[in-house]
């Protein structure tokens, strides 16, 4: 009942929900710009959990194509299909030892940026070793290469927060914003289609749960026409775990945007910076600790298989 209850709020009550968001946006000219503040940290914090989410994803993604280039090639068995396999990996480890390089151009007058560029150099044998060593079947070189991407561009981001021009080059650098939201936007939009699909398909499955459910207390079918539909089938987005993941990941994704178009509370504007939060320690931070977080995941689930070998390891 709770469940069907929440679906059809969800689904209707289309005025209460704009009146509830514009009294809000509304509201938000009389906050104090204190909370605004703590709002701001808050975010930090947020745009965080988004960013582990978001490898998580990534990670994901990478062995599933991985595994469909693989798939392809012993089919397929052709030059297109071992062309593919070959390019997409020599063209992703390209741009990775590319970007590598340049990091250390641009970050690497500093202790603690060559540091962390090291890291990410020790990080990455590690991860060749364990997939030569084929501790995990579908793990590869070319899954290699997607995560290191993505770390390598959780270090960018973070030596690109320093308030220190002496370690970073891009503290008035209005291109590099850009830039950072580009990338942001690709990793996004991947990670937000992956969460997408999997949560259409949970539905599904939650859809045929619901409808062999026999709950007493449950709405009545309705009656369109001449047809009765089932009132579970009658909700476009009906509430579950799903859902709820969904809409609490879209939550932290929103936060996580908040920061990177205002640089994380410290935008650059006409090539000149606001200084709205002053030093910026605290987002270099959390980029590093969600790129930390992120190293210790896929070493998880290429040592998870030796670990717990009677578990089933999907991503």
């Amino acid at each position: 009942m709770e469940s069907e209850v929440g679906s059809l709020i969800n689904d209707g009550c289309w005025t209460f929900h704009f009146l509830f968001i514009a009294t809000l946006f509304v509201a938000t000219f009389w906050i104090n710009n204190d909370i605004i503040n703590l709002y701001g940290y808050a975010c930090r914090l947020a745009s965080m959990m988004f960013l582990i989410i978001q490898g998580i994803c990534i990670l994901s993604i990478a062995y599933k194509i991985n595994q469909f280039l693989v798939d392809y090639h012993s089919e397929a068995g052709s030059t297109v299909s071992i062309s593919l396999l070959l390019g997409t990996t020599i063209g992703l480890y390209a741009f990775d030892i590319l970007f590598l390089y340049y990091q250390f151009m641009w970050f690497g007058g500093c202790t603690f940026n060559l540091w962390v560029l090291i890291l990410s150099i020790m990080m990455f044998f590690v991860y060749t070793a364990l997939t030569v060593l084929q501790t995990r079947e579908n793990a590869s070189i070319l899954t290699n290469a997607f995560v290191m991407s993505y770390t390598l561009y959780l270090s960018w981001t973070a030596m690109a927060s320093e308030p220190d021009d002496e370690c970073n080059p891009f503290v008035y650098s209005n291109s590099n914003t850009i830039a950072q939201i580009v990338l942001g936007l690709i990793f996004t939009s991947i990670s937000i289609l992956s969460i997408s699909i999997i949560t259409k398909s949970d539905d599904e499955g939650f859809r045929s749960n619901w409808a062999e459910s026999s709950d007493e207390n449950s709405l009545d079918n309705l009656e369109v026409g001449n047809k009765t539909i089932p009132v579970e089938n009658s909700f476009i987005f009906p509430i579950s775990v799903a859902t709820m993941y969904f809409h609490g990941v879209m939550i932290l994704a929103c936060c996580y945007y908040a920061m990177l178009l205002s640089n994380w509370g410290d935008p650059t504007v006409n090539n000149d910076k606001t200084n709205y939060f002053k030093a910026n320690e605290f987002s270099v931070w959390m980029k590093l600790l969600s790129q930390f977080i992120c190293y210790l995941i896929f070493l998880w689930s290429l040592i998870g298989p030796l670990v717990m070998p009677d578990r089933e390891w999907d991503i």
